[in-house]
This record gives C-alpha cells, structure tokens and sequence, in this order.
C-alpha cells in the first residue's frame, strides 16, 4: 500500500505526497529529501515520492495498550528520580502516554486544524506500513542550514505559558545542559564560528520554555552528520547522554519509536530538521500521545506529572476541536 507524506514548514506551504518511506544507510552523506529517525538513531527512513495514489489509505500497527495512571507515573518517577541522584546523572527525560478517544479517518482534518492554530510550529502527518501513522506538531529545530550557514536551538525547561513565577534553577540548569552539550560536541567536530543568544522565554502552545539560539558555519560537515552527532540531545535523553539513554531504556513502559526522533528535509541547498515532540500515534479510534519531562536532582514526581499533562493541551485541545466538529 501508499506510504503518505504531509507536512508544513513555518512561513511555506503544505506539501503532500504519496510514495514509499524506505529504510536509509545512516552513513549516507548524500541524503536528499524528507527523512524520519527514531529516538535512539537506528532507524531512519528516507521518503522516496511516487505520485501513486490508487490506495490512499493510513497505516495502523499494534497500539499501547498500557498507560500509567497518575499514581503509577509518581510511583516510577520517583524509583527513576532516585537513580538519577545515585548515579549522578545531571538530567534524564522520563516519558508516559496517554490515550484519547479519535478516528484515524479525521488525521487530514486535524494536521489542518494545527497548521493553521501554530503557524510557527513545524506540523507533520506520516504513514507508512513500516512505522503505523505519526502526527505531530514540534516547535524545536534540530537543526536547519542555508549554504554555508547553519542554525539550531537549545529549548529546555518548561511550564504553563500563563505562569509568570521566576524560571527556578531546576529549569535554568536544564536548559544550561542542553546549550552546553551541543557547543561541546560543535567544538569536537571542529566547527567554526558558533554564536550563541538567549537562554530567553519561548512559548509554545499551552507551554513555554526556555531557549537559547546557536549560529555556527557548517564547513565541510553534512547536515545529517551534524544531526547524528547531537541526536538525541539532552532536551530529549539526558546528560551524560549514554547513561540516561540507558536509564531510559529500564524506567519507561512504552518503545519511544517516532517519538524524540527527528524529521524534515535535507536537500544540497536547504535542510529543516525537527525534533518530534508534542506528537501522537493514531489507530483508528484512538490517539496515543507521548509526553515527556526532564528530571534533575531538584525534580518532584508531582510537578513533573503537571508538566507532562500542560505539554499534552496542544493536541488534547486541538482533538476536541476536531471531534466536536465531526
């Protein structure tokens, strides 16, 4: 059956295609066209269009049937706060699902509803048989390069857009983390010239966080090798990253797949790249979202659950909307 791309950069139009997600050579360095990874980087597909739409169809794969109750969320997260104290892990991201009632068959309608609520967020709709069908709407950049300047963000620390407390030093060490892990391995690779602005507020959806701004020339590095280096970054693993990954791997319930991965468009002229976040998986009657929060040692399970459920309101709202209409 028809693997089905359909997604809008901020500030361009819609695209929509049909063709086929096949499987890339991570080591490819000459990548061109919309690709797709995994949270932990062995996976990545590369969309080769086909323009045949004979069976225009969404795929669906086995769903999750299990999702933690607040209880049980604040009984593991407080099992996975204590290693990130014993192992001296300065930060570790700790994901759930959550499940909501919605019909795979209103996907088109919902992908157009959250263009048009979030013209600066990057919205997606994917399918394919080999991965079930994704929709999401992410407003972290991994990374994106015009010629020989290149451009990425660091965006950590989270609460209510509407919270107007002081940004506490759990929040403020979060995000310090991130920026300074991806100048770090910037630097290894010998790139040039990177520049920094920020760390400031960014709000994005029901939440804001905050983020701060990298330049950088690219030289002779590839835009897919950059992202293969600072995949996945600790907005979305941890720090060290090694060990949260592994931590990660032992405390969640659920395989992350899509989600924390990254996706866009790679051409020799151009390259937008997205971290998946604020994204779900859709089966036909049902959406599954992912929702993760980044644990320090100043971390409390509870805020970390209400941190969780202010970064679902983006879809949550946006599936009500829909579902009201239909």
């Amino acid at each position: 059956m028809v693997d089905q791309l359909l997604y809008k950069i901020p500030g361009k139009e819609i695209v929509h295609q049909f063709g086929e997600f096949k499987k890339n050579n991570l080591q490819d360095p000459a990548i061109n066209g919309f690709i797709v990874s995994d949270f932990e980087n062995k996976l990545q597909y590369l969309f080769e269009p086909n323009n045949n739409t004979s069976v225009s169809v969404l795929h669906t794969n086995n769903p999750i049937e299990k999702h933690w109750s607040k209880e049980e969320y604040e009984n593991k997260a407080s099992v996975f706060l204590k290693a990130v104290k014993t192992l001296g892990i300065k930060k570790a991201v700790l994901s759930r699902t959550k499940e909501v009632s919605f019909s795979i068959n209103n996907a088109k309608e919902l992908f157009h509803y959250l263009s048009k609520k979030y013209p600066n967020a990057f919205v997606y709709l994917i399918s394919s048989s080999k991965f079930g069908t994704w929709l999401g709407c992410t407003p972290e950049l991994l990374i994106e390069i015009h010629k020989n300047t290149a451009f990425t963000m660091s965006l950590a620390g989270t609460k209510a857009v509407n919270d107007t407390a002081e940004w506490t030093e759990k929040e403020k060490n979060e995000q310090h983390f991130v920026t300074q892990f991806i100048i770090e391995e910037f630097s290894k690779m010998g790139i040039q010239n990177i520049e920094k602005h920020g760390p400031y507020p960014f709000n994005a959806g029901a939440v804001k966080h905050l983020r701060t701004d990298i330049s950088f020339d690219i030289g002779k590095n590839k835009a897919i090798d950059i992202a293969n280096i600072i995949h996945p970054s600790p907005a979305v693993s941890g720090l060290p990253q090694s060990f949260a990954c592994e931590l990660i791997k032992h405390a969640e319930s659920h395989q992350r797949n899509l989600y924390t991965g990254f996706l866009g468009f790679i051409s020799p002229s151009s390259t937008r790249l997205y971290v998946n976040l604020r994204c779900c998986q859709l089966y036909d009657k049902k959406a599954v979202l992912y929702l993760g929060g980044g644990f320090t040692k100043d971390s409390t399970p509870s805020n970390e659950w209400l941190e969780t459920e202010e970064k679902s309101k983006t879809l949550m709202e946006a599936i009500k909307a829909v579902n009201d209409y239909k």
